[in-house]
């Protein structure tokens, strides 16, 4: 409800009158009479402190002067209703003759005059369209419905006292109102629900003689709406569908019969019962069960005017924890858009954004999908409730199914039951425990690069729009980190591809080159010795033309792998050419580099390879040269040259051996020997 303030001693009635159940939704308006006192012709002054409400701005001023002048001179409430259709009425707040009157409206007719809003509209300088729209949004009321609601918040304001008004209530009712207004201002301090309900059900049962309270309020985690004891009521709680709770939520405080009565508490069949809603504005946060022998008209205004109070409370005990909520969920996307900024690959930021997002709003199930290169297929990513074997053969269309729509839209979806919703015709599938789900886009700078997808809360209860919020804010962040790390993973690839053999996947000359300069450097700087083996496949050419090109790939892929796991992890494993290969040995002298040269021959002589038993020796082999800096030279160039000649001496002694700079002649270690055509392969 909006609550303009006056700055009078009416302020506490009107402020009273703020917190009154029934009024909830309504708008109040605070007025005072300027000029010549309270004599009629003087003008009315709203007395509130944000202007006059838009509603009360389109009643034409002589038409709310007459209505106000009407309840102060008869000293009653007084209804009208405007040619277009609206209701208002208008009480005085103190004795006569008071210069303060209260005038409410907020409701309308069944029937609006087009005609005279359209006018309205015209003279007010607004849309008449939307005008229009505005005044179909209030709720409906007759003016016997107004005139009760009249009655009733003027007898509240009687009983409240008012300004200059003498309380009709006698000195024990003027206790009870203080008590009354003691426990309002408590219930303002209570810092939970559970707070505000213990009070208010203790302070109602022993102030008006009760014999029982109960609270129907939403249930948790499911429909319906959960009847628990508060106060001298004991029962086992129970839930109400929301048929069930009609009586109880309907808007107003009802009367409930002996027979509605004990369907509710069976244990008080035969007392009165009450039913007061908890209204905060246009929200029904539940209702008041109240049991008593005697229930009066006038404990029934204080009774309501303290549970409005209580209901304002709990209102805003929901928005300050929604607050906390909303401040916490900050704090935590801000720790996670740090940690994803920490994340290192493609395929773990892909499962780190899944399972921060699902963290985030509960969620039990989901999957990351990404965009294949044609923008055609989304595929799989990052899983979670489903097997990742699965999760890999699974890929959806763009434009096909809830995620693929998403990523060719832009356009995040939110389900609430995807059994029923009109927009999909999916109907019931198993892998959906809720039916409720969350598909947004991962789009960034107008780029989509894919689309995530969350589903089944664990608390059973569906996705809302503050989900959706939440999980965009975190999709736009992971966009961004997706699309650089996109970049990034493409300009690695082609620095990779750059430096390595496609066939093989080793590194390449290019690459050996570079890297023996910078090993080279580090030993002489460290005084280390640094080894290279070249190394060549025996016969391959023989082999290839008996079992074909692709037989031969198959085995140069084999050896590749061979030589790797013969290694350790700081060597470095090159294709040096054709059937060639070339390992850097760093801080590794001859005799060490030999020792690893024949574990590298032994493998490959006892691997087996396909069409090898055509071969002169019925095996594939391979043949090895060493060199060792600085025993062989300083440079690379020299290194190179002389493990080639060892390589070759070692074709010419008969293959599958290992020659070291150390077993050539003297003169040969430090030039370069030309092989003989015999000695190749």
């Amino acid at each position: 409800m909006r609550e303009p303030r006056a700055h009078t001693a009416a302020g506490e009635t009107f402020a009273a009158l703020s917190h009154a159940g029934f009024l909830q939704g309504h708008i109040l308006a605070p007025f005072k009479r300027q000029g010549a006192g309270a004599a009629a012709g003087s003008s009315w002054q709203y007395a509130g402190n944000n202007g006059v409400p838009p509603l009360f701005s389109r009643i034409a001023e002589a038409s709310l002067a007459e209505l106000l002048d009407r309840a102060q001179r008869r000293s009653s409430p007084q209804v009208t209703r405007t040619p277009a259709g609206l209701y208002f009425f208008a009480l005085p707040l103190g004795g006569a003759p008071s210069p303060w009157c209260l005038a409410c409206g907020g409701v309308r007719d069944a029937r609006l005059d087009l005609l005279r809003v359209e006018e309205l509209a015209v003279s007010l300088g607004e849309d008449p369209l939307r005008l229009l729209e505005e005044f179909e949004s209030l709720p409906v009321a007759t003016f016997g419905s107004v005139a009760e609601l009249a009655g009733r918040t003027f007898a509240l304001v009687r009983l409240l006292g008012g300004h200059d008004l003498v309380p009709a209530h006698g000195p024990e009712g003027d206790e009870l109102l203080r008590l009354v207004l003691e426990l309002s201002a408590e219930l303002d301090r209570a810092a939970t629900r559970d707070d505000v309900i213990a009070l208010l059900a203790e302070s109602l049962g022993i102030l008006f003689d009760l014999q029982g309270v109960a609270t129907i309020l939403p249930a948790e985690g499911g429909p319906g709406w959960q009847v628990c004891p508060a106060w001298g009521a004991e029962f086992t709680p129970f839930t109400l569908q929301d048929q069930g709770a009609r009586h109880c939520l309907g808007g107003q405080t009802v009367r409930l019969p002996v027979h509605d009565l004990a369907g509710f508490l069976p244990s008080y069949a035969g007392n009165n019962g009450i039913c007061v809603p908890l209204l905060a504005g246009d929200a029904t946060l539940g209702a008041l069960l109240l049991v008593g022998e005697r229930l009066r008209g006038n404990d029934l205004l204080m009774q309501e005017l303290l549970i409005g109070r209580a209901a304002a409370r709990i209102a805003g005990v929901q928005r300050e924890r929604q607050q906390t909520e909303q401040v916490e969920r900050a704090e935590r996307l801000v720790q996670i858009f740090t940690e994803l900024t920490m994340v290192e690959g493609m395929e773990e930021l892909c499962r780190n954004v899944l399972e921060r997002g699902a963290k985030l709003v509960g969620a039990r199930s989901g999957s990351l999908m990404l965009l294949d290169r044609q923008k055609e297929f989304l595929t799989i990513a990052a899983v979670k409730g489903m097997h990742p074997m699965l999760a890999r053969r699974f890929t959806v269309k763009l434009g096909s199914g809830i995620a693929g729509q998403v990523a060719l839209t832009g356009q995040p979806v939110l389900v609430n039951d995807i059994v029923n919703d009109e927009r999909f015709t999916i109907g019931h599938r198993s892998r959906f425990k809720t039916g409720s789900l969350i598909s947004l886009p991962l789009s960034c700078r107008d780029e989509t690069v894919g689309v995530l997808n969350l589903a089944d809360r664990a608390d059973q209860t569906p996705f809302g729009n503050d989900d959706l919020e939440l999980l965009t804010r975190l999709a736009t962040h992971a966009a961004g980190l997706l699309l650089r790390m996109k970049t990034h993973e493409g300009v690695r690839l082609l620095e990779r591809l750059s430096i390595t053999d496609p066939l093989t996947e080793l590194y390449n000359r290019r690459f050996l080159e570079r890297r023996m300069d910078e090993e080279l450097s580090r030993s002489v700087r460290n005084g280390l010795r640094l080894s290279v083996m070249m190394l060549d496949l025996d016969n391959f050419k023989l082999y290839n033309d008996l079992c074909g090109h692709p037989a031969g790939d198959r085995a140069l892929r084999k050896v590749a792998q061979l030589l790797q796991r013969s290694v350790r992890e700081m060597d470095v494993v090159t294709r040096y050419g054709g059937e060639e290969f070339c390992i850097l040995l760093p801080d590794t002298p001859n005799v060490d580099a030999h020792f690893v040269a024949e574990r590298i021959r032994y493998a490959i002589e006892h691997e087996l390879f396909a069409g090898e038993e055509g071969l002169p020796s019925s095996t594939l082999t391979i043949s090895i040269g060493i060199a060792t800096y600085p025993d062989n030279g300083a440079t690379a160039a020299d290194l190179i040259s002389t493990a080639d000649v060892a390589l070759y001496q070692a074709k010419a002694e008969g293959r599958n051996r290992i020659v070291s700079s150390l077993d050539l002649p003297t003169a040969s270690r430090f030039r370069i020997v030309a092989p003989s055509p015999q000695q190749t392969h």
